[in-house]
């Protein structure tokens, strides 16, 4: 395991997630999902962390449903920013199929 490799990966994974010229329209990835499972969510991000990462877009997600793993009393977003830090400084993308040309990924059973 190379620490330094590691550390540099991460670096420019935050750099692509909060990118210094700012968020254009339709430069992103945006997905959202129909709460198959938290692992099975998981799992999907950290692949299309790495489509994103290939397609040197930023990875969002998108507000088309809410988080189910989230009480909207107790956090009126249902987002993933209930839990945990915002990944992205950039908005949702350009939302549309994904197959039809898009860049909005859903999360299911295909």
């Amino acid at each position: 395991f190379d620490a330094s490799l590691f550390d540099e990966t991460l670096a420019k994974m935050r750099d692509m997630q909060h990118p210094s010229k700012g968020c254009q329209r339709g430069e992103t990835v945006s997905f959202f999902f129909e709460n198959r499972g938290l692992a099975a969510t998981v799992m999907h991000i950290a692949g299309l962390m790495t489509y994103a990462w290939m397609q040197a877009r930023p990875l969002t997600i998108s507000k088309k449903l809410p988080w189910i793993y989230t009480d909207a009393t107790a956090c009126p977003t249902q987002s993933f920013e209930c839990y945990f830090k915002p990944w992205s400084a950039c908005a949702t993308g350009a939302e549309g199929s994904f197959l039809a040309g898009g860049r909005d990924n859903l999360v299911r059973d295909f």
